[in-house]
């Protein structure tokens, strides 16, 4: 696939930067045609970043909404701390970082290959794919999503280590 975006975007430049009057011809796309047809990477990678960011973004103003019902210290109801760390580690850690990695990932591996027809489709209204700002607002939800847990964790004079730990 990798192959395939990398010769789409090579015709992309070629047409942006040719001069009108120009003989030459742009490379072929012809054998990559298939693959770039029945391959929707862009619009499920697309989809992934959105709905990753919306997920994130969701559940840490949950967490920021109701942070003053969790009680830290001792000789204190610390019961929905521990539910909390057993959140982090079971579903956060086990689940979600290893998901938010791969998504993140996958940007990666095809940023470069789509960076000139992303840069060609950003001039446009119609651009439902924007990957360049959509990976920027995945990151920043993963960003805060983290800073929470690590005001929560300090809040309660926990270290990070110790939350794995137990």
């Amino acid at each position: 696939m990798r192959e395939s975006l990398t010769a789409f975007n090579q015709v992309a430049q070629f047409i942006a930067t040719s001069d009108r009057a120009t003989i030459e011809r742009p490379p072929l796309l012809t054998p990559y045609q298939e693959q770039l047809e029945k391959s929707n990477v862009i619009g499920r990678l697309a989809f992934s970043l959105e709905a990753s960011a919306h997920w994130m973004r969701t559940i840490t103003n949950q967490l920021n909404t109701y942070d003053d019902q969790i009680i830290c210290g001792k000789n204190r109801d610390s019961s929905r701390f521990k539910y909390l760390v057993n959140v982090f580690n079971n579903v956060f850690v086990e689940e979600v970082q290893p998901y938010l990695s791969y998504v993140d990932s996958e940007y990666q591996a095809i940023a470069q290959e789509t960076q000139f027809v992303s840069a060609l489709l950003s001039q446009s209204d119609a651009n439902v794919y924007n990957l360049h700002q959509r990976h920027l607002e995945f990151k920043e939800t993963s960003r805060e999503h983290v800073k929470y847990w690590k005001g929560l964790f300090e809040r309660c004079g926990r270290s990070l280590s110790s939350i794995r730990n137990n």
